[in-house]
């Protein structure tokens, strides 16, 4: 009988620096340089990175950001896929991983996951609008590298929330 992969979720580990570093310069490149700016995130205390492993081998991570958890906000840092594993539902993955660990927080009032996008980065926002993000209104900044950023959002939880609204 043949086994399927065996996909698994797993927090960082000091020994991920590496993956984490090269997968940010590859994946990343063109918004600026996110090799150096995401690997000490691993150290914060306030932020939460999964990695992502198929048959043992690392090939994407998350990065959670808990620094507004008391405004009941949680900042999505980045998702980043292996370039030779994309579209292929790991992102997917990630991203679902991203909203139960939000959703399982010991909170008592509902939250929002955020996040941001280049607005030329068609795939990722495809990827957010179908798990029910939504452009967040308001000012538009820049990434390093000049492309125009979006900001999106979800409601986690909305049953937590003091009012009934949707998430738009």
């Amino acid at each position: 009988m043949c086994d399927g992969p065996e996909w698994k979720l797993r927090p960082a580990r000091d020994a991920d620096r590496g993956f984490v570093r090269a997968l940010s310069a590859e994946v990343f490149a063109r918004f600026g340089n996110y090799g150096a700016l995401l690997p000490p995130l691993l150290d914060s205390q306030r932020v939460r990175t999964s990695i992502l492993t198929l048959d043992e081998a690392p090939v994407g991570f998350s990065m959670l950001s808990l620094e507004d958890l008391d405004q009941g906000e949680l900042d999505l840092i980045a998702i980043a896929v292996s370039p030779d594993r994309q579209r292929h539902g790991v992102a997917t993955r990630l991203l679902r991983h991203v909203e139960r660990e939000g959703r399982a927080l010991p909170v008592r009032r509902g939250l929002v996951l955020r996040l941001t996008v280049a607005e030329d980065n068609a795939p990722a926002r495809a990827l957010f609008r179908r798990a029910g993000f939504v452009v967040t209104p308001g000012e538009r900044g820049r990434y390093a590298g000049g492309q125009r950023s979006l900001g999106m959002h979800k409601i986690l939880c909305p049953d937590r929330f003091p009012y009934h609204g949707s998430s738009d």
